[in-house]
């Protein structure tokens, strides 16, 4: 019990020290029927946004005002692995116009277990980040993004990564 909370605590003193922009669902302007959900242990806040079988019009735009102008590693938090989409619709709003992607929400985030960087892009005084589910081959959730100026990167090596196995941990703890 002691090690689930040392570890919580952890992962709320490196959220308050994450470097960057965090804009998460509860902060981003969203259309249709998402469902909030906490079935997937790492996740930004309370709950993110999930996609259901059969149901459309589903779309959610983040909104970042950036410090300073610049270039800026774009992170999305969708907490991977099987059932979701391989083909999740982003389009990216940035100084050198609209960029539009798709990434594969199957896949772990990379980053303390959280975050997946989608490129580099410039901001000037805005960033906006746009998901749908049109195209989409499954299931997409729209939890978080993050915006890391590239001057930042090398400090946030520095931080300390906190365990994201408090899920694991508890359920040994239950057994």
């Amino acid at each position: 019990e002691k090690e689930i909370e040392q570890q919580k605590k952890l992962v709320k003193k490196a959220d308050e020290n994450a470097v960057g922009i965090i804009v998460d669902n509860t902060e981003a302007e969203t259309a249709g029927p998402w469902r909030k959900s906490t079935n997937r242990p790492n996740r930004i806040g309370d709950y993110y946004l999930a996609t259901d079988k059969g149901k459309s019009g589903y779309s959610i735009t983040w909104k970042a005002k950036v410090p300073k102008p610049g270039i800026y590693e774009l992170r999305v938090s969708f907490g991977g692995g099987p059932g979701l989409a391989t083909s999740a619709p982003y389009t990216i709003r940035g100084v050198d116009g609209e960029t539009k992607l798709t990434i594969d929400q199957t896949v772990r985030p990379t980053i303390r277990g959280l975050w997946y960087p989608i490129g580099q892009y410039r901001f000037d005084t805005h960033a906006e980040v746009n998901l749908t589910e049109k195209g989409a081959n499954g299931y997409v959730i729209a939890d978080a993004i993050q915006l890391v100026h590239l001057g930042d990167i090398d400090q946030e090596a520095k931080s300390p990564t906190p365990a994201i196995n408090i899920k694991k941990m508890e359920s040994d703890l239950k057994k």
